[in-house]
């Protein structure tokens, strides 16, 4: 590199950035090789554009193979060329900002949804939704499991105003294709057939073994759930799930929250309940 003083250093690497986001090979853009000659010395072998090229190749080679860790359902409802097509145009338009490649793919969905080129078909940003969960749910912090003492001696009369707290890793996904046994097939590198529309509600999250995990759950409970982690007391929130069902449906509630909630603490899902004082 030919640079004199800090502003010429601040120069070169501002271009060098630039030159490593581009999309296209180096050698093919003329628009580079003035600037390229002028900073990048001789080479035996290569060009400026070209020794440039060697790093921008492998720039993008490890931030798509970052990308296809973390979309396994994309990448198979694409296949390998049409992912690396995608990955490539996403990075020309959201290119990294920071150093952490698990964020690498945070506007993923957003991008999948809003893309002339890539967003006709729902299925993908569906796919790309429940893909990130999974991300989410694993670069979160950890919380300890709910204390027993917590709830053993609370009255009953305190339940409903009592506000759940969910483990951070926790994620809920609503999804209009059932993507909990596609992704799973996708995993085991089974064949995957593509998944016709159909509501599916799913939870992702880290379970104490430090696995990822994901569940099916059926729209009452998700309604309820997703209230409570949205801060609403418990008996608030049933009130709302209440008044969206039938009478004989609202009926059951009541009975069935109890079955629920010991289930998500079961699965670790819960790790606070916090009573008005």
């Amino acid at each position: 590199m030919r640079v004199e003083g800090a502003h010429d250093l601040e120069a070169a690497q501002l271009f060098l950035r630039d030159a490593l986001r581009e999309a296209a090979p180096l050698p093919e853009n003329e628009r580079l090789a003035e600037r390229a000659n002028a900073l990048v010395g001789p080479n035996p072998r290569l060009s400026p554009l070209e020794q440039l090229e060697v790093y921008r190749d492998q720039f993008f080679l490890r931030h798509v193979a970052s990308l296809e860790e973390d979309f396994p359902c994309v990448v198979h409802l694409l296949d390998k060329d049409g992912f690396r097509n995608l990955a490539r145009d996403y990075l020309a338009a959201h290119p990294p900002s920071i150093f952490d490649l698990n964020k690498l793919g945070a506007k993923m969905p957003g991008f999948l949804e809003s893309s002339d080129r890539h967003g006709g078909d729902p299925l993908l940003a569906d796919a790309a939704r429940f893909d990130w969960a999974f991300m989410e749910a694993f670069d979160t912090p950890d919380a300890p499991l709910l204390r027993p003492e917590t709830i053993a001696h609370a009255p009953e009369d305190a339940w409903p105003g009592a506000r759940i707290v969910f483990h951070p890793s926790l994620r809920f996904v609503r999804l209009a294709h059932p993507l909990d046994a596609f992704r799973r097939s996708v995993r085991k590198g089974e064949a995957a057939a593509r998944p016709a529309p159909a509501r599916e509600d799913a939870a992702i999250y880290r379970g104490a073994d430090q696995l990822l995990y994901s569940v099916v759950i059926e729209p009452m409970a998700f309604e309820l759930l997703t209230a409570l982690a949205a801060g609403q007391a418990l008996g608030t929130a049933c009130e709302a799930v209440a008044a969206t069902l039938p009478a004989t449906e609202a009926n059951a509630l009541g009975p069935r929250v109890g079955a629920w909630f010991q289930e998500w603490t079961s699965r670790g899902w819960v790790t606070d309940v916090r009573f008005r004082d």
